[in-house]
């Protein structure tokens, strides 16, 4: 995805300030926490990381980094066993992570972790130099800036459209909607968000952001009243683009869940291409 070092960096630091540091520890003491941050030290410089972030059904690892100067060392299982017991700590029932579909060695620890794959999730990169094209507009939709009172009937559509067993581990929230003012402020995060309504009601959502930390925009969730509509998907990706050409966004990235592949030949015709796919795993803590 094309990480800026110095940037993530900064963002750590960011998270580490007194003012954050605050929230973060009055969060964890009402059992709602934000994020844990875990790193292996050795005299003074930091050679693996994992981070878990929170939802109400469970915790979700990302980042997780060693050092190639000591890897096969135990280190990595190290860091996973300190993300589960956090996630126990604070009660949830599942640990999440994804990873990528050909990194073998990782997945095989994984597996004798006791974790497996419950989907996939393709990224999808659009070449810089394709024309934007998603299709022609459909007048049967009209498409307006995301407002807060949105956020409900948005998480309700987002759900609707998941299998059973990922929505059960981890639902869309109508806060994953609103703007995350702690992430964005730690992240220096650009963002605006749309929706496609029809008939009065909401038929589609998307957003585009961008951050310093990543040489690429991002557009997700791509939301879509079930079953999807090119139509709807076009609008929305039209709208999404075009924002982040204004930006002057290297190129964008965009996540296309496996439920959600009917949508694939729209995005390719708006010049996306497959870059690689993510396993997510889970690992289910009270059976372990």
């Amino acid at each position: 995805m094309g990480l800026n070092p110095d940037q993530v960096e900064g963002i750590l630091r960011r998270l580490q300030s007194w003012p954050v540091r605050l929230l973060l520890g009055l969060a964890a003491a009402i059992h709602r926490p934000l994020i844990k941050i875990f790193v292996l030290e050795e005299g003074g410089k930091i050679l693996g990381i994992a981070m878990v972030s929170f939802s109400p059904g469970a915790a979700q690892i990302g980042g997780l980094t060693v050092d190639t100067s000591i890897r096969r060392r135990g280190h990595a299982q190290e860091l996973m066993k300190a993300c589960e017991s956090i996630g126990q700590r604070y009660r949830r029932p599942y640990l999440i992570l994804d990873v990528l579909s050909n990194n073998t060695p990782a997945i095989r620890l994984y597996e004798k972790l006791r974790y497996r794959t419950i989907r996939d999730v393709h990224w999808m990169t659009r070449i810089p130099t394709q024309p934007i094209d998603a299709g022609t507009p459909n007048r049967q939709y009209s498409l307006r800036p995301f407002r807060p009172a949105d956020a409900k009937e948005t998480a309700n559509l987002a759900n609707a459209a998941m299998p059973p067993s990922v929505k059960m581990m981890i639902p869309f929230r109508a806060k994953d909607f609103r703007s995350a003012g702690l992430s964005r402020q730690a992240g220096r995060v650009d963002a605006a968000s749309w929706v496609l309504e029809s008939g009065g009601k909401i038929a589609g959502f998307v957003k585009a952001f961008v951050s310093p930390a990543v040489a690429a925009a991002q557009i997700g969730p791509l939301v879509l009243a079930q079953p999807a509509d090119t139509d709807a998907c076009g609008a929305l990706l039209r709208t999404a683009l075009a924002w982040c050409v204004e930006r002057r966004a290297p190129r964008v990235i965009l996540a296309l869940p496996e439920h959600l592949d009917e949508l694939r030949p729209t995005l390719e015709r708006a010049g996306f291409a497959e870059s690689f796919c993510l396993h997510t795993m889970a690992l289910n803590i009270g059976a372990t």
